[in-house]
């Protein structure tokens, strides 16, 4: 994808304008990550597609842990399955969310998750930078760095 395609996708969930064409006055920049309407609708999209491509068949182990790795998650998948606690370690593999952190227990995911990420959007934000800037630059930047 393209970062118009992300920025499309970005507008169509945070209510923004995407055209000079209305009658508006430019009173400044902001990174997309402060608006939480945008990421959110960014993140599903991406998250879908990746989920998608995870079911095609023959893919080999390097392009399944690949994708995984370029996944990240949505901040619903944050609130709700990553601080699940019923969710045991043998049932990470049912969750798209936890499968890309790769945990291997429950005390892992304690240690990487639970103990050092605040349940809010500022650790949301913290966990989406943590996972998109070694695996998916693209949107890392998008989403971090790019103020036009």
């Amino acid at each position: 994808m393209t970062t118009e395609q992300y920025l499309h996708i970005f507008f169509q969930g945070s209510d923004l304008l995407e055209t000079d064409d209305e009658d508006s006055i430019c009173i400044g920049t902001m990174l997309p990550i402060y608006s939480p309407a945008g990421v959110e609708r960014l993140m599903q999209y991406h998250t879908a597609l990746i989920d998608e491509a995870l079911t095609l068949p023959h893919l080999s182990a390097l392009d399944t842990v690949t994708l995984l790795a370029m996944r990240g998650i949505t901040y619903h998948e944050f609130c709700t399955v990553l601080f699940d606690t019923t969710i045991k370690a043998q049932d990470f593999h049912l969750y798209s969310a936890l499968r890309c952190m790769f945990f291997s227990s429950d005390k892992e995911r304690r240690e990487k998750l639970f103990y050092t990420i605040t349940r809010d959007w500022n650790g949301y934000e913290r966990l989406l930078a943590q996972m998109l800037q070694p695996f998916h630059s693209l949107i890392f930047q998008f989403l971090f760095e790019d103020e036009s």
